[in-house]
C-alpha cells in the first residue's frame, strides 16, 4: 500500500466516522440542525449552527469538556462544519444569481448590464 493510498483511507475512516455519527445523532434528535422547534429561538440553520459550534469551543477552550473525550469533540465539530456547509449550500441553492449581459458598443468594447430575474 502506498503512502498516498495509506493517507487517503485514513483519511476516509475519519469522515465514515464523522458521517456516522451525524446519521445517528440526526436519528436521535430528529432533523434539529435545519428544522428545529424554535420554541426560543427564531435562528435560521446557518446562524443556529454558528451558535453551536461557539459553544463546543467555547467549553473546550474554557475547560469544560472534561465529559468528552478530545476525538468527540473533535468529531463533534467536524459534524458542525459538516452541517454548516450544508446550510450554506442549501441557502446558495435558493438564492437567484443575477444574469449578466455583455455587448459590444460603439466603441469596440463592452458594456454589462446585470439583471435579476
Amino acid at each position: 500500500m502506498t503512502e498516498e493510498v495509506s493517507f487517503k483511507i485514513k483519511c476516509a475512516r475519519i469522515a465514515a466516522n464523522v458521517l456516522n455519527l451525524l446519521d445517528a445523532k440526526n436519528t436521535q434528535y430528529g432533523d434539529s440542525a435545519f428544522d428545529p422547534i424554535r420554541m426560543f429561538s427564531k435562528l435560521g440553520p446557518d446562524a443556529g449552527l454558528r451558535v453551536r459550534i461557539d459553544d463546543k469551543l467555547s467549553r473546550l477552550l474554557r475547560g469544560n469538556a472534561d465529559m468528552e473525550s478530545d476525538t468527540d469533540v473533535i468529531d463533534d465539530l467536524i459534524g458542525y462544519f459538516i452541517l454548516l456547509r450544508l446550510s450554506m449550500d442549501e441557502e446558495a441553492a435558493t438564492e437567484e444569481a443575477p444574469v449578466v449581459t455583455i455587448t459590444k458598443n460603439k466603441f469596440g468594447g463592452g458594456d454589462s448590464e446585470i439583471q435579476s430575474k
